[in-house]
């Protein structure tokens, strides 16, 4: 079976997030992973077993793909055993051919330290090398690494370019990443509208924080016209999503910046009682 009989498919994780000290927006934590799942694996464990010999046949004579493949079963425990260092191995050999998925799989492997000693410079020049070619989660962990200033000299610039590159290819975390970026010029001029912009494309993929600061830009008018009702369906939509990632202090933040649009900011909200539905989302009766 060829190696191009498998099928990869990248999920992105959404980015856990912090409260800033103002106690408007939330910043994200600056850690991108993503999860691999391999489609046409089989379920029998004799055809999985062929599929894996398969594919370290083709991987031994050179085959990136099938070398790709090989590391990321190593790294999964699918079909053989989980084994950190084995993954490097496959993924570095894809990735000196110039396999963008391996170049930014072994350079996740640099940055959590996981079959090799945790090495940032090294990460940055494999997310490097994928970047460069368009990988969309590469470009986003490179604009984390400036944005640190880990592994390179901290450019807010640089980090502002990289989130950009993978915020137009559809990237959640980089469009919100970048609205930050405009929303506090760093890196970039500073530009309500702009920052709007990109909350906006976070929040309608359901982008948790990209919806609380949204309503945060309703509720203060800034880049978009003041209103309390387009600021509190931003909120109860960002604390339903915070809830679905178990993170119910998040949620009662939405709660309470929902009624601040009245006792606050003294807008007229019609559409308060979503302030008690997600409420009672947050404790619902047994």
């Amino acid at each position: 079976m060829a190696s191009g009989d498998y099928a990869v498919t990248e999920v992105q994780v959404p980015m856990s997030c912090i409260r800033c000290t103002q106690g408007r927006f939330l910043a994200a934590a600056v850690a991108a992973t993503v999860l691999l799942s391999i489609a046409n694996a089989g379920q029998d464990t004799s055809e999985v077993a062929e599929i894996v010999k398969q594919l370290r046949v083709d991987a031994e004579q050179g085959d990136a793909e099938a070398q790709f493949i090989l590391g990321l079963r190593y790294a999964l425990g699918k079909g053989v055993p989980e084994n950190d260092a084995e993954a490097v191995k496959w993924y570095r050999l894809a990735a000196e051919q110039g396999h963008a998925s391996a170049q930014y799989f072994l350079g996740r492997m640099y940055d959590t330290g996981e079959g090799v000693p945790e090495n940032d410079a090294e990460a940055v020049k494999w997310y490097r090398l994928a970047a460069e070619q368009g990988h969309a989660s590469a470009q986003l962990n490179l604009g984390v690494k400036y944005d640190l200033g880990e592994g390179v000299l901290e450019n807010d610039a640089e980090a502002a370019k990289w989130y950009r590159l993978a915020a137009e290819q559809g990237i959640a975390d980089a469009q919100f990443l970048l609205g930050m970026r405009y929303d506090n010029g760093r890196g970039v001029p500073e530009n309500d509208a702009e920052a709007v912009k990109w909350y906006r494309l976070a929040a309608e993929q359901g982008h948790a924080s990209a919806q609380y600061n949204l309503g945060g830009m309703y509720a203060f008018g800034e880049g978009v016209l003041l209103s309390g009702a387009a600021a509190a369906d931003w909120y109860y939509k960002a604390g339903l999503a915070y809830l679905e990632e178990g993170k119910r202090e998040d949620a009662l933040l939405c709660v309470e910046r929902i009624r601040d649009l009245e006792t606050v900011h003294r807008l007229t909200v019609p559409n308060m009682f979503l302030a008690d539905q997600l409420l009672r989302a947050v404790y619902p009766k047994n």
